[in-house]
């Protein structure tokens, strides 16, 4: 039956026009005379079959269950005073894919794979609802011409309708089945698992559907058409599709891999999920390489591996072979004036918990040590205590050399190694104390400071040098005044 302009539908809703027709009922644009709010309604013609009443109200629930505004929103059910199932949709402003296609036959490639981004993005919430639409296909897919801003803050290119065929994951029995065998879908979008039993597709068939529509954006035609049911199907199940590229050559190369992939005949050869064929189109439209979301999680071998240590195939990790004692780390200290001056009248082991103490008097100063150094076994009580180490100089006679320091060795502790990247001092000349402790010292204490080694072997020689200079120079000027002198 056909509503007028006008007619009151169960008290609520005011019929403006009629939108569209169907062979299962008819959808119009009305108002609610309540709330004064424009809204589709959808009515179904008939009510002989008590399955198709059971989609059709199946239909309103999946939108609610999938929660997400790339999927029509449906707002009210009810029936008419006939009787009729009727169900309340948001209005929505644009065309259906369909229509596009009529107009311009085929796509741009990044148009095409902007709006299957987003009917991806809509699709992954109805199968993490446990829905699989079952029927997608351009007239199922609604290009909103003025995009609405999401509850997200996103803006929504596309909607997805028409969920009367759907399929749950669920155990609720009241929920209409599939018969075995049973056809479900339109022909040219179906997979070949749905192809021979509706029962068996899963989310991964409406991948393939969204690999059909990807073909045909983009060539203008299906993969596999056909002058009959029986051909087509096929085609379908046995035929490999034609490469896109060989229908049109400006086709992309990485939509045409999507496209080839998402026509894969056995199910695991496809996409897993829709994140991962969103993924690979994303990367398209943005340029850039796919990030592979499809892979598999690596798994972990048990037990511990060492840093730089590999194992072989099939090969356990070891065990240690030493247990490994890391010290306790000290505590960070800042770097202010104050600081680093009660660093210098701190002793060394004070501040790293072992090493050499600064002797009283004038010190041979050294760079303060980042970490404690290699500590020697303490001499017995009979013993004198053990000189430093002298830093290695050029050998020179006893009488030259600079009295070596001496310092006093705290108790036995953990040898803790060296850096290696400490630079060795120099071998001759002053030696001074780090800058960030020489900025932070007194001008008198940073004097004194100044370690003063000069060998004395060179000053002899240098003082020598410089007295049979003068005297050649003497010499020199005396001899020119005698020949001036005649």
């Amino acid at each position: 039956m056909d509503l007028p302009a006008g007619a009151l539908v169960d008290d609520k809703y005011r019929v403006v026009r009629l939108l569209g027709r169907g062979g299962m009922g008819e959808v119009y644009e009305v108002e609610n005379v309540k709330v004064m709010r424009p809204a589709a309604l959808k009515l179904l013609k008939s009510t002989s079959s008590a399955d198709i009443v059971a989609r059709f109200e199946a239909e309103a629930q999946a939108a609610g269950r999938a929660g997400s505004h790339r999927i029509v929103d449906v707002l009210d059910l009810g029936r008419t005073p006939e009787g009729l199932p009727y169900m309340v949709m948001e209005l929505l402003e644009g065309e259906t894919l369909r229509d596009e296609l009529r107009r311009s036959r085929r796509m741009p490639p990044r148009r095409a794979a902007a709006l299957l981004a987003d009917a991806l993005l809509g699709l992954e919430a109805a199968h993490g609802a446990g829905i699989v639409h079952r029927d997608l296909k351009p007239e199922n897919v609604f290009v909103l011409s003025a995009p609405s801003r999401g509850p997200t803050g996103d803006q929504p290119l596309v909607k997805l309708l028409d969920f009367g065929v759907s399929k749950f994951a669920s155990s609720d029995t009241t929920r209409p089945g599939t018969a075995a065998g049973v056809m479900i879908g339109t022909c040219w979008y179906m997979s070949p698992e749905q192809v021979r039993d509706a029962r068996s597709a899963d989310g991964r068939s409406d991948l393939y559907a969204l690999g059909v529509m990807l073909y045909e954006l983009l060539t203008g035609t299906v993969p596999f058409p056909g002058k009959s049911l029986q051909e087509m199907f096929f085609k379908i199940i046995s035929d490999p599709p034609r490469d896109p590229r060989e229908v049109l050559a400006t086709v992309p190369d990485s939509l045409a891999e999507v496209a080839l992939r998402a026509l894969a005949k056995d199910p695991d050869d496809r996409f897993p999920n829709a994140p991962s064929m969103r993924e690979h189109l994303v990367a398209f439209l943005e340029e850039r390489p796919v990030l592979h979301l499809d892979l598999e999680p690596l798994e972990v071998p048990a037990g511990r591996v060492a840093q730089g240590e590999t194992l072989a195939a099939g090969s356990e990790p070891s065990a240690p072979r030493e247990p490994i004692e890391l010290a306790e780390a000290s505590p960070r200290r800042g770097n202010t004036p104050a600081v680093w001056r009660s660093l210098l009248s701190t002793t060394t082991s004070s501040l790293d918990g072992g090493g050499p103490t600064m002797p009283s008097g004038r010190p041979e100063m050294t760079p303060v040590p980042t970490s404690a150094p290699r500590s020697t076994p303490q001499p017995g009580p009979s013993s004198p205590p053990a000189p430093a180490a002298p830093v290695p100089r050029e050998p020179t006679p006893p009488s030259t050399r600079a009295p070596a320091a001496r310092v006093e060795e705290p108790p036995p502790s953990l040898p803790t190694p060296e850096p290696a990247s400490a630079p060795a001092p120099p071998s001759s000349g002053p030696r001074f104390v780090p800058a960030a402790i020489a900025l932070a010292t007194p001008l008198p204490t940073r004097r004194a400071m100044v370690v003063e080694e000069w060998p004395r072997a060179p000053l002899w020689v240098g003082a020598v040098a410089l007295v049979v200079i003068v005297v050649s120079l003497a010499i020199g000027a005396a001899f020119r005044l005698e020949v001036i002198g005649g």
